[in-house]
C-alpha cells in the first residue's frame, strides 16, 4: 500500500496557468521511472523496506498506462518545410566528396598566422580565467604554420566515405495566367559522413543520425565511428552511421535567411534521413545537436526509434 500511495503521488496533474493539463512531462517522467527501477528498488527499500521488484515494475507499467489513457497525447503539430538556399537548384542525387587542402589555401592560412598582430601581454598568475593565455594561444598559432601536417590529415580524413545531397529543393508549380509553368525551389546542400559497418554474417542494421555540437564539426565522431564500426559477436545488430553537417556548419551550406531554428534543423536531418532510404533510425546527439535531435523525436515520433544523448540541453 505505501508503494501504491508512492505511485499514486506520481499522477498528480500538472495545471498550466492558462487552465491546459500537461500530461506529455509526466508520462516521460515515469517512463524514466520505469527505466531507472533496480536504482530506485534501493531508494524504495532504504525508505519502505524490502521492496518485490516484479510488483514495483508492474505498479509503475499500470501508473503509465492510465496516464496515457487519462491524457492521451496529441498528435505533433504538421510543420511548414520551407527552402533556405539561394540558389535554385532541384537536384535529388547524393554526390561523392572529398575533403582537398589546397596549396593556395594554406598558404594564405600560414600567410594570415605570421603577419597577425602582437598579441597582448597576458595577465600575471591569470591563466585563461581572463580570456586564452596569450603564450598559450601562441603556441598553437605555431603549430598551425609549421607543425601541422595538412596533407595526412586530408587523406586519413578522405578514409571516411562522405557525400553531399541537396536537401528541400524541389520542383514548385508556379501560377502565371494564362500558362502553368515550374520553378526549382532553393535547397541546401548537405554534408555526412556515411559509414556502413561490415555485416558478413547479415545481422540486423540499426541506422544511426549522429548529430554534433557546437562549435565542432561532424568529424568529431570520426573516432566513435571506428568504434561503431567493429563487429560484436555479442550483438545481433551492426550499425549504418550517418554524420552530417548541421546547415553553417563544416562543408554543409549555410542559408541567408532569418529564422531557422533547431526544429527546422530537425525538418532537413529527417529529410536528409529519407533521401539515404531510411524511413526509421536511431538518434544521438549533444549540445545543439541534441535540439536538434529533440526536435525531429517530437515532430516525427514514428520515424525515430531511439534518442541517445552525451549532453541534455534545453534551447530557447
Amino acid at each position: 500500500m505505501r508503494l501504491t500511495a508512492c505511485l499514486l503521488l506520481c499522477l498528480v496533474v500538472v495545471k498550466c496557468d492558462d487552465g491546459q493539463t500537461v500530461s506529455s512531462p509526466l508520462a516521460g517522467f515515469l517512463q524514466t521511472v520505469v527505466d531507472a527501477f533496480p536504482v530506485l528498488c534501493d531508494v524504495f527499500f532504504s525508505v519502505f523496506g524490502e521492496v518485490n521488484e516484479i510488483a514495483f515494475q508492474t505498479a509503475l507499467s499500470a501508473a503509465l498506462r492510465l496516464v496515457d489513457l487519462a491524457f492521451p497525447a496529441k498528435p505533433p503539430p504538421r510543420v511548414p518545410e520551407p527552402w533556405w538556399g539561394d540558389q535554385a537548384k532541384h537536384d535529388t542525387s547524393i554526390r561523392r566528396f572529398t575533403v582537398h587542402f589546397s596549396d593556395e589555401m594554406i598558404a594564405d592560412l600560414r600567410y594570415r598566422i605570421h603577419n597577425r598582430r602582437n598579441l597582448t601581454q597576458p595577465l600575471h598568475n591569470a591563466g585563461n580565467t581572463y580570456g586564452t593565455h596569450a603564450g598559450y594561444l601562441a603556441h598553437f598559432l605555431d603549430y598551425w604554420t609549421d607543425g601541422y601536417d595538412f596533407g595526412a590529415r586530408e587523406e586519413w580524413l578522405n578514409s571516411f566515405p562522405q557525400s553531399i545531397t541537396n536537401i528541400q529543393g524541389n520542383v514548385i508549380l508556379l501560377i502565371s495566367s494564362p500558362i502553368l509553368s515550374t520553378a526549382p525551389t532553393l535547397g541546401l546542400d548537405i554534408h555526412f559522413i556515411h559509414a556502413k559497418a561490415p555485416n558478413p554474417h547479415r545481422k540486423k542494421v540499426l541506422p544511426l543520425l549522429m548529430l554534433h555540437g557546437f562549435p565542432v564539426t561532424a568529424f568529431e565522431f570520426v573516432y566513435v565511428i571506428q568504434d561503431l564500426m567493429e563487429e560484436r559477436d555479442d550483438c545481433d545488430f551492426v550499425f549504418e552511421m550517418i554524420v552530417p553537417h548541421l546547415p553553417g556548419y563544416g562543408y554543409s551550406e549555410a542559408t541567408y535567411k532569418i529564422g531557422m531554428a533547431p526544429y527546422q534543423m530537425g525538418i532537413i536531418m529527417k529529410n536528409l534521413m529519407l533521401r539515404l532510404g531510411k524511413p526509421q533510425f536511431y538518434i544521438h546527439a549533444g549540445d545543439v545537436g541534441q535540439a536538434v535531435g529533440d526536435a525531429v523525436a517530437v515532430l516525427f515520433p514514428e520515424r525515430v526509434l531511439g534518442l541517445h544523448t552525451n549532453f541534455p540541453f534545453r534551447y530557447g
